[in-house]
């Protein structure tokens, strides 16, 4: 490389006129007050992720009431990781070929339909399969809905606004999973674990509802994949492997999230059943850590190296695992889960945004849905791996290889040269309007 190029490494290029310059006046302003369409995007995402909340708790409980059976629960919640493996790429194909108004908002209304009849049905007598059927038809619609909400936001924002957009869209899912489950649990109390699906079903009619006023650009509307579903997932794949950053976030997210979700799944054994109430303050505190630092980064992460972001969210995690694993007093937990969380909104908004930026506009959909796919594909091997050698080793130790196993990834991450280099021009030249 050039010493002229090395010098700007890591820099935003600048781009074509295909980008629109926002006024003056809408910089000067907070990204939800200028950009009406953004705003109704997060909104749609806030109000749908706290459904998603409600949810987490509601079908758990629901499954271990009936069958008071923890095996019949853990099959359930890895039921819910099948869709992120098979589903996702296939996914990835419609979202660049369908138009992505009617994708996002089909998407929750299937949703919403699925939340209103398998409820009713629920309601008629607790059935195992069914609700295993649930856990699967729900994340499985979602495969559609995420990659293209992904998609969908830098066409409604400026290049240099887009890490502040990804850091409030990540902050909103934070903040939605302290609330969800925190009201899931009173409700619960209140009414029963069923009627928290039929709340989640109407989440997702708001949802679409504010969806319905995004002003989606022409060429989002517009977007087409050539060739048949077989070629367009060749394309996706070929995109994601031969470009060098792409392939390097995608192996990266393999490795990071399986050491990642190790984490909360450790958390039970280690606040043991003599402290219950420690467990949702200490799972409150990950969210929290992770809500200050989306709303840090959204306030001057566009000044940071989108690359450096990444790096330092992976070192953030281990750091936060280092500390978890020496903690054996909540305090300290609490603190060390909340640095924990700050690294993974780091680590989630350098990575989606760096995705976006990197992947050309007609193969978008299908690059995030690959990334999924990838981070997706050790993660329940990873979390019954960590029980098992938590249950023959301890907690403690367990812990500490994961820490060691985040800080190997943020090594590698750091020495990697791809999420160093330059942002290309061509993967960035899309139509923006504000």
């Amino acid at each position: 490389m050039r010493r002229d190029s090395a010098a700007r490494l890591n820099e935003e290029p600048l781009v074509s006129v295909a980008y629109v310059a926002a006024p003056a006046t809408a910089r000067q302003q907070p990204l939800l007050l200028a950009n009406g369409s953004f705003r109704w995007l997060w909104l749609a995402h806030l109000i749908s992720m706290f459904g998603d909340g409600l949810y987490t708790v509601a079908l758990p409980w629901l499954v271990y009431k009936h069958t008071g059976s923890g095996m019949a629960t853990a099959i359930a919640l890895a039921a819910g990781a099948i869709p992120y493996i098979i589903v996702s790429p296939i996914a990835g194909v419609y979202v660049d070929r369908w138009d992505r108004r009617r994708t996002l908002v089909g998407a929750d209304l299937l949703r919403a339909l699925a939340l209103l009849l398998f409820p009713l049905a629920l309601l008629t007598g607790f059935n195992l399969a069914l609700a295993l059927a649930l856990a699967i038809v729900l994340p499985a619609i979602g495969r559609f809905f995420v990659p293209a909400q992904r998609a969908t936001t830098p066409s409604l924002v400026t290049a240099d606004e887009l890490v502040g957009a990804n850091a409030l869209m990540e902050g909103a899912g934070q903040a939605a999973y302290i609330a969800g489950p925190a009201i899931g649990g009173l409700l619960i109390a209140a009414s029963g674990a069923v009627s928290l699906l039929f709340i989640d079903g109407a989440t997702f009619v708001a949802s679409a509802l504010l969806l319905g006023l995004v002003a989606f650009p022409g060429a989002e509307r517009r977007r087409r994949a050539a060739g048949g579903f077989r070629a367009a997932l060749a394309e996706g794949l070929r995109v994601t492997w031969r470009t060098p950053a792409l392939r390097t976030l995608s192996l990266l997210a393999a490795f990071v999230i399986c050491f990642f979700a190790a984490v909360p799944a450790l958390l039970p054994l280690w606040v043991g059943r003599s402290q219950p109430g420690a467990y949702g303050l200490l799972f409150a505190c990950f969210s929290v850590g992770s809500v200050l630092a989306s709303l840090a980064l959204s306030r001057w992460g566009r000044a940071l190296p989108r690359g450096a972001l990444v790096v330092g969210g992976v070192f953030g995690m281990g750091a936060g695992a280092v500390g978890f694993a020496a903690s054996y007093d909540t305090a300290a937990a609490a603190v060390a889960l909340a640095a924990f969380g700050a690294g993974v909104s780091a680590y989630n908004v350098g990575v989606l945004t760096l995705l976006q930026r990197f992947s050309p506009p007609g193969v978008m959909g299908r690059v995030l849905a690959f990334n999924d796919t990838f981070a997706w594909s050790l993660r329940p091997l990873a979390v019954v791996a960590a029980g098992a050698l938590a249950d023959a080793a301890g907690v403690h130790p367990t812990l500490v290889i994961i820490s060691i196993g985040l800080l190997v990834c943020g090594i590698m991450a750091m020495v990697a040269r791809p999420l160093r280099e330059p942002i290309p021009v061509a993967a960035s030249a899309e139509v923006r309007t504000a």
